[in-house]
């Protein structure tokens, strides 16, 4: 049997709102729920609803609709009033469609870039696939020379608060889950670079943010 979505407007809500794989601090806030609310998600995980995607983590799970959850929230896009919809969609900055992730996205690297949104997320999106340096760099000499801004200079612009020690610190974790690649020259410049799966999360984000930012006005028919 499935959930009695007659009981409660927020397990209606929930289904609506769950357009992606999503951690459970993305839930909340879709959910405009504070961390003492936060949404309880056994039985959906019992029912076969949801599924978690990095069941080997206990911070910052990834959870994603199973086949019968997809099927729940298309019936449910469909039989409520469209005006309803999209009022929770605008207020949880969704989307009508289901957002499908990459064959390749790694859940486990995808997890721990989500759960450090102030750092790791940050340095994913400053980085791409050219080589940096942590530090400002001149290339070329005399009047023909030209500033580089280093990683760290680029955060700072951001205003983010990240100070050295935590840039490096960051920049070793995400060496290590293979998210950034390094190379050294002379033994004392480092630069770094994203790798594969670096790229693949950074496009994944970046998708996210495109479609989660148009909201569509017209009632989802793609079944």
């Amino acid at each position: 049997m499935g959930i009695n979505f007659t009981r409660g407007a927020q397990k209606t809500k929930f289904l609506i709102v769950f357009n992606r794989p999503l951690s459970h601090s993305e839930i909340n806030y879709k959910l405009n729920l504070s961390y003492n609310n936060s949404i309880k998600l056994r039985e959906w995980l019992t029912r076969k609803i949801i599924q978690c995607k990095t069941p080997n983590i206990t911070k910052g799970r990834i959870f994603d609709l199973t086949i019968k959850g997809k099927r729940l929230r298309r019936l449910l896009l469909k039989n409520l009033p469209n005006d309803r919809v999209i009022n929770i969609l605008h207020s949880a900055n969704s989307s009508w469609d289901y957002i499908s992730p990459p064959k390749n996205l790694d859940y486990f690297k995808y997890a721990k870039v989500v759960a450090s949104p102030h750092l790791k997320t940050q340095l994913l999106e400053i980085l791409c696939d050219t080589w940096q340096r942590a530090v400002d760099e001149y290339i070329g000499r005399g009047i023909n020379s030209r500033l580089i801004p280093g990683i760290y200079t680029r955060v700072k612009e951001k205003n983010l608060p990240v100070n050295w020690s935590n840039l490096i610190d960051g920049l070793k974790e995400m060496i290590q889950l293979n998210l950034i690649e390094i190379k050294s020259e002379d033994s004392r410049k480092n630069y770094f670079k994203l790798s594969d799966d670096g790229i693949i999360i950074k496009n994944w984000i970046h998708k996210i943010r495109r479609i989660e930012m148009n909201y569509p006005q017209q009632k989802f028919l793609s079944f």
